[in-house]
């Protein structure tokens, strides 16, 4: 097959002209704050398995206790990581938000009647998260606010903020290019 016939992005997989990808990146707060986490965890996961290692010798259920302890800190970091948003796509009939490991969240655009770039105080201020992530890998989930009242979050920094309202809910999303993401919004609806 003639390279000028296909286009093929690296997983193999044929590219579609018309999807527009947004990546969503770290700030320094979400760095600083994970990097911290991540530190911490391990500092657990490596504490666990010295007191299983100690344990043994003394009792084997000590062991056990120790060695399942390891995998807690272990495990929360690949569930955080598994759903924390890692990129947005505008296609045809919607906006995907792209995840890891966990099922993708789509947005139908014929279901948004305002789309608008907020401040991190607008959306975030009392908010109380219902389920999610409050900032281990972004902050993301459900949440609800004296503004917004209920709301899906999938942020990845305090700044960059586009609020995307529908009739359900309104969701919040952190595009690195918040203008070019409303255009391409608004030009697919």
């Amino acid at each position: 097959m003639d390279s000028n016939t296909c286009h093929e992005d690296n997983c193999g997989k044929a590219k579609d002209p018309n999807v527009k990808v947004f990546s969503a990146s770290w700030d320094r707060a979400m760095w600083i704050l994970n990097s911290a986490l991540v530190i911490l965890l391990g500092g657990m996961t490596i504490g666990f398995l010295i007191a299983s290692i100690y344990g043994m010798r003394e009792n084997i259920y000590c062991a056990t206790i120790g060695l399942a302890g390891s995998l807690l800190p272990i495990l929360i970091l690949i569930i955080s990581a598994a759903f924390a948003p890692r990129q947005y796509q505008i296609s045809g009939d919607g906006i995907l938000v792209r995840r890891l490991l966990a099922k993708d969240v789509k947005i139908p655009l014929c279901g948004i009647y305002s789309i608008e770039p907020v401040s991190y105080k607008y959306v975030l201020k009392k908010a109380v998260r219902v389920m999610g992530s409050g900032g281990g890998f972004g902050i993301y989930g459900e949440f609800t606010s004296p503004s917004l009242k209920y709301f899906n979050a999938y942020m990845t920094r305090r700044d960059k903020l586009v609020l995307i309202r529908t009739p359900d809910k309104p969701f919040v999303l952190t595009p690195d290019d918040p203008e070019g993401f409303i255009a391409a919004v608004q030009q697919k609806r």
